[in-house]
């Protein structure tokens, strides 16, 4: 072991000096009963540092330096005794940086008080108040008394702010509560939650409103297939695609009428709870216009009225319901010379079959043109076919004729 006292390096000494007065002065650490003590120590004092191995990095670039020490470090100074398996500390022209003091950590006073920088003294899924020393993008690295820090991930900050900025919920400073996780004694790690301390809003939303439901809420966001609704008095946002908007209309057409601030009903369609994902349709309210075909059935006679006409067909709607069809240029009749759309102007009330009915795809077609040809099979049936003439008015007046011949 290497035994490191009053001159260690030109470059390294202060720095290790300082670190170390740093790390023994005035801290404040937690006993293993769970008490806190204030342990102080002679700034003054010769200060004594012991460890397995030293490695000295100089970054020539930057100017920093690091001291990295490993396997069984200590450091004493005055009645202070700090044990650890390693210890980093940073030096960048000539001021200490950070210093990083981890694995099996404990400091002990000449009275036999100690902290340990363990996590023997935690369990997992209980509460525990953790300080926040430093902020960044990802996260908020928090201290549950010195020598145990762990990472807070912005990830478990919020049940439902995924993407909110750490700077934008805490402070340098603050105590906030949080629920360990995880425990990996090996690595001497530990995972921390913060939502975890409330209950989830996705649980207590599925049990206030389970699907089916139908609830008010508010369109809080948009994106070019969707609307965000939060959902009267929980935190939680539901998810409604634009397919769910209407009946009658273009869903992405739909959605443009839509902004911040609407106040909407929806049907609750789907909750997965594990993924924090609930969706929710505003057409499912509304009566389903598909409804009206529940007791028709292929090849049914059906009346509706013309609404409009282009080149492309009609625009027709069945008696008693409230949605508009197509019936296809091509569908209007057996002649193509009749099949012309400029044949009516809109209000004219007609007869056509349905062509195609699958309620499970939503599937409605409708022909004028099958119409037809169902009514001429059924003559056919019925008269005979147009080859033997049975039947038919003309056939007994060509007999006729053709006895009046023989006997001339």
């Amino acid at each position: 072991m290497n035994n490191i006292r009053g001159k260690l390096n030109a470059v390294m000494l202060p720095i290790i000096c300082s670190a170390v007065l740093i790390g023994l002065t005035d801290m404040k650490v937690s006993a293993q009963k769970s008490s806190s003590h204030l342990f102080k120590t002679d700034a003054k004092a010769e200060i004594s540092l012991k460890t397995d191995r030293l490695d000295i990095k100089l970054d020539s670039e930057t100017g920093k330096r690091q001291a990295i020490l490993s396997g069984n470090v200590k450091a004493s100074q005055g009645p202070l005794l700090l044990h650890s398996d390693k210890a980093i500390i940073e030096n960048q022209r000539g001021q200490v940086g950070n210093i990083n003091v981890r694995g099996n950590v404990m400091i002990v006073s000449d009275n036999g008080q100690q902290a340990n920088g363990d996590w023997a003294n935690y369990e997992i899924g209980k509460k525990y108040k953790v300080k926040v020393e430093k902020i960044t993008d990802y996260g908020c690295f928090c201290s549950l008394e010195p020598g145990l820090s762990t990472l807070l991930h912005s990830s478990e900050i919020s049940w439902t702010k995924k993407n909110i900025s750490p700077k934008k919920m805490f402070n340098v400073g603050d105590q906030i509560e949080c629920v360990i996780t995880e425990i990996d004694k090996e690595k001497r790690r530990v995972a921390i939650s913060h939502r975890l301390t409330k209950e989830n809003p996705f649980e207590q939303f599925e049990k206030k409103y389970p699907i089916g439901t139908v609830v008010e809420g508010e369109v809080v966001n948009k994106n070019e297939y969707s609307l965000f609704v939060k959902i009267e008095d929980l935190d939680v946002d539901a998810f409604l695609h634009c397919n769910d908007l209407t009946y009658f209309n273009n869903g992405e057409e739909e959605l443009s009428k839509y902004k911040k601030g609407d106040k909407i009903k929806v049907k609750v369609l789907e909750i997965k709870t594990s993924e924090q994902k609930i969706r929710v349709g505003l057409r499912q309210t509304q009566t389903d216009p598909f409804d009206w075909f529940k007791d028709k059935s292929k090849n049914q006679t059906i009346t509706v009225k013309v609404i409009s006409t282009d080149n492309k067909g009609l625009i027709v709607r069945p008696e008693g319901c409230e949605m508009d069809f197509q019936i296809r240029k091509a569908a209007i009749a057996i002649n193509a010379a009749d099949a012309r759309p400029s044949r009516w102007t809109g209000g004219e009330k007609l007869d056509c079959a349905i062509a195609d009915l699958d309620l499970d795809k939503r599937k409605v077609t409708l022909s004028i043109k099958l119409l037809e040809e169902i009514e001429k099979k059924e003559a056919l049936e019925k008269y005979g076919s147009e080859g033997s003439g049975k039947n038919l008015p003309f056939s007994s007046l060509s007999e006729d004729l053709k006895k009046k011949e023989e006997k001339n």
